[in-house]
């Protein structure tokens, strides 16, 4: 990737280089090296035009996914509480069960004792 990065740095020197001699061929050498400091402007401006787009997509799809993250934990948490409901009246089932059996088993012990 660096040698593919510096290949072409150097092509695109060359190139610059390039322009640069057939622009001074044309006009003043002042104005041809204006003229190639304006096309390498032009050429930043829309570089960095299609890195904005770029960064707004990649924001893009980060909100998504963190939309989508939201979704799921509603989802997991709504999940949970109802798994914790269930579990609760259970729990109520199963307490009011062992004190009316508890209670029977005292009643039985009474009378055994009484009688």
């Amino acid at each position: 990737a660096a040698r593919a990065e510096a290949e072409a740095a150097r092509v695109e020197t060359a190139q610059m280089r390039s322009e640069r001699e057939g622009l001074a061929g044309r006009m003043p050498l002042h104005e041809a090296d204006k003229e190639l400091l304006r096309r390498e402007l032009v050429a930043a401006r829309e570089a960095a035009a299609h890195e904005q787009v770029a960064a707004a997509a990649m924001c893009q799809a980060a909100n998504e996914e963190v939309l989508a993250l939201r979704g799921q934990l509603a989802r997991e948490r709504r999940a949970a509480d109802t798994a914790l409901a269930d579990a609760q009246r259970q729990t109520d089932v199963l307490r009011v069960r062992l004190d009316r059996e508890a209670s029977g088993a005292l009643c039985c012990v009474v009378s055994e004792l009484v009688s």
